[in-house]
């Protein structure tokens, strides 16, 4: 329903003000409407106020004919709380159009100093509390180590189809993190809204070299390797452990003879948190362990 009044000119322009109930790209909205009429041109404009969680929305825009059906985008700039997660300055569209409808906003979403998420997060839904859904590249600080950019997600969707509610709204960041001359792979790190995380990775391998002669002796080497990387928002630790194994055999009158072998060892490991400290370590072939730490 759309009810307006004022005063008509002569000349057969007008200004008429007032209410209209209309559903704009899925939410049924209660607005004040503005009809200009000057000459051949004829402009409407609409504003409301919108409930979106507890924070105001002041959308407003103008209504137009495209390809025949009424349309308009509504825009509003807010602050806003999204279960406990502020958002500054957000940009709200809600849009109506013949290839396009519904509500988004440009955000960019902090947990503390240490991730963000910069991109437009999608609606769904029809009344102050839709769902919504944000994939986006965000940016993950690690202290003493790096800042990454990782690929990130936040929603209190189940999934990116965003049909069903999940028990909360969650920030998680994924994506491959090279570091001390490794790559770890980083499938869901969850991010609290203050910014607390913790979570490790591993990477291992068993690499083997190719044989080796030396007159009447041949040998080839093999490496067992796992690194661990730990990370939080308070810091990180990283360790590195080693063991090698040198084969070899010898040729005698009509055959070889072997393998035998021998093995050693190494590790290292850095740490920030709870504070700093580097080791070394090696397992030397007798069995005795050497180690050296700082502090």
């Amino acid at each position: 329903d759309v009810t307006v009044g004022g005063t008509i000119e002569s000349n057969g322009n007008f200004d008429l003000v007032g209410k209209a109930d209309l559903d704009i790209g899925g939410f049924l909205l209660a607005m004040d409407v503005a009809v200009h009429k000057d000459g051949a041109n004829v402009a409407v404009a609409g504003s409301t106020a919108f409930e979106l969680y507890g924070s105001t929305l002041d959308l407003e825009g103008e209504f137009k004919e495209i390809d025949g059906r009424p349309s308009t985008t509504l825009t509003a700039v807010a602050d806003v709380s999204l279960d406990g997660w502020d958002m500054a300055d957000a940009r709200f569209e809600l849009n109506q159009t013949p290839t396009s409808a519904g509500l988004s906003a440009d955000v960019v979403i902090k947990a503390g100093s240490i991730a963000s998420l910069d991109g437009t997060m999608t609606f769904t839904g029809s009344d102050s509390a839709p769902l919504y859904y944000i994939a986006a590249k965000g940016t993950l600080s690690i202290p003493g180590l790096t800042t990454a950019e990782l690929n990130g997600t936040f929603t209190n969707c189940t999934d990116s189809s965003c049909t069903l509610a999940a028990e909360d709204t969650h920030l998680s960041l994924s994506g491959d993190l090279d570091a001390v001359g490794a790559r770890f792979s980083f499938p869901e790190i969850a991010i609290a809204s203050d910014g607390a995380f913790s979570i490790r990775a591993s990477v291992s391998g068993n690499p083997c070299s190719g044989e080796i002669y030396l007159l009447v002796v041949r040998g080839w080497g093999c490496a067992q390797y796992r690194e661990t990387l730990a990370i939080s928002n308070t810091g990180f630790n990283v360790s590195s452990d080693q063991t090698i194994t040198i084969y070899y055999e010898y040729y005698l009158p009509f055959s070889w003879h072997g393998p035998n072998s021998f093995t050693f060892g190494a590790g290292a490991s850095i740490r920030t948190d709870p504070s700093w400290r580097a080791c070394l370590s090696a397992d030397v072939w007798d069995g005795n362990d050497i180690s050296i730490c700082i502090p």
